[in-house]
């Protein structure tokens, strides 16, 4: 089951607060088959606890560009 609706909504596992912060990225990957996965490590402004997030995903693009 999913947390939220974004990556940024997230509740904490120990205590179901939805005060929570990510505080570091461990990983993010981008596959050719337009799947990836992200791993969020995070706090929980409520008690204090830390925990990692694991998400898996489906993308698509939606523009490209060049800066030079």
């Amino acid at each position: 089951m999913l947390s939220g609706d974004t990556i940024m909504d997230i509740t904490c596992p120990y205590c179901k607060s939805i005060h929570t912060q990510i505080i570091g990225t461990d990983e993010i990957e981008f596959g050719e088959t337009g799947t990836g996965h992200y791993n969020a490590d995070c706090v929980c402004l409520d008690c204090k606890n830390g925990f990692r997030m694991y998400y898996k995903f489906n993308y698509y693009l939606t523009g490209e560009y060049c800066r030079t």
